[in-house]
């Protein structure tokens, strides 16, 4: 299985300037915890979730305030971008990249095609190529529907190819 068969596009992106505040309501609207940042359609960082649970601490930081609202309000994207961005091809195998999420601590990797961001790649679309895997393993065996659903998923891995 490759990125490109559970890879999710298009993707929702925003420019460094931008204030946190856009960006955690991007992402609240869109319900996803990944942001790629980009400028003229180039990547150059990724704002997470958890970048934006550090926004008041670098406010503090760079400008001695102490305001969790005005942390949103303030700082800029660019402020908790992180960067360089570890990124896959489409063509990529899916196992090695949850491989690089799990040895670098990711939740999502930005899939680049000719140096394009054209898709997203996040543990959620990992584990549904699995699950989507593990059932095409039991079409495979002969298995039902219904046996599949009573069959547990360890012994669908030894039946099947």
């Amino acid at each position: 299985m490759k990125v490109s068969d559970v890879m999710r596009t298009p993707v929702t992106t925003v420019e460094p300037k931008e204030t946190v505040h856009i960006a955690e309501g991007i992402m609240a609207l869109g319900g996803f915890r990944h942001l790629p940042v980009v400028v003229d359609g180039e990547l150059v960082g990724i704002v997470t979730d958890r970048d934006l649970l550090r926004a008041p601490a670098v406010l503090t930081h760079l400008h001695g305030i102490d305001d969790t609202r005005a942390a949103g309000r303030a700082l800029r994207v660019e402020d908790l971008m992180s960067k360089p961005v570890v990124t896959v091809g489409p063509e990529t195998a899916l196992a090695e990249a949850a491989d690089v999420m799990l040895r670098k601590g990711l939740g999502s990797l930005p899939v680049l095609e000719r140096g394009s961001l054209v898709a997203i790649l996040t543990r959620s679309d990992i584990m549904r190529g699995v699950a989507r895997s593990g059932a095409e393993s039991a079409d495979v065996a002969g298995l039902s529907g219904t046996q599949r659903r009573r069959c547990p998923q360890s012994a669908l891995r030894v039946i099947a190819p």
